[in-house]
């Protein structure tokens, strides 16, 4: 599986056939699942998932509003945490963990282009140090449409650091604003209620 320009194309290993996926050519970051049966991938801010014979697609996450984002990395996560991805597959291949982001908290800049200065600046959402991030939220989504939030304490814990989702459960790690305190949580698909696993702190 791999995307090219926006596009998606799966590939059969055994008989090197290619086929490519319908999409409307702004696709990033396609995984298939466990199964091998469906591909997800993000358009334009909304969750899909398409079956590899190009069948049965649906989008299973909308965002609703030009601010928000499912399955995607916020700015802090990719630049700072080395976390470029915003959902993860259920071993079986029946739901995901999605990230939305909302990006309408954090601070605007504008940057102009000095070799033209008829152009309006680029409006650019950066949180600078201090200043408000973006709210990431976790949602246990179903391929049939159903959602469960994921609840943790986001206050304390802003910061979505990674998720891993194997046979032996589902874990995220959450960190502080600060990152001087972290918590591995366990979560529970059906409820969404999480369970602590561990919990460091640097006193130094």
């Amino acid at each position: 599986m791999f995307d090219l320009s926006g596009r998606l194309y799966v590939v059969d290993l055994g008989t090197s056939a290619v086929t490519q996926l319908p999409t409307s050519g702004t696709a990033i970051d396609p995984q298939i699942d466990p199964t091998g049966t469906s591909v997800a991938y993000v358009e334009r801010g909304a969750l899909h998932v398409i079956g590899v014979d190009a069948t049965t697609a649906v989008v299973l996450a909308e965002p609703e509003g030009e601010q928000v984002t499912y399955g995607l990395a916020e700015f802090v996560a990719a630049e700072e945490m080395n976390r470029q991805r915003g959902y993860w597959w259920s071993p079986d291949g029946s739901r995901l963990l999605v990230a939305r982001v909302d990006i309408a908290p954090v601070q605007r800049w504008y940057i102009a282009d000095p070799s033209n200065p008829g152009s309006r600046p680029n409006e650019v959402a950066y949180p600078r140090a201090g200043t408000a991030n973006a709210e990431v939220s976790l949602r246990v989504l179903t391929l049939d449409g159903s959602a469960v939030p994921v609840r943790w304490d986001t206050k304390a814990f802003e910061y979505l650091t990674t998720a891993n989702w194997s046979e032996h459960g589902l874990l995220i790690v959450v960190q502080s604003r600060d990152q001087r305190s972290m918590r591995v949580l366990e979560v529970d698909p059906a409820s969404g209620e999480t369970e602590l696993v561990r919990e460091d702190h640097d006193v130094g």
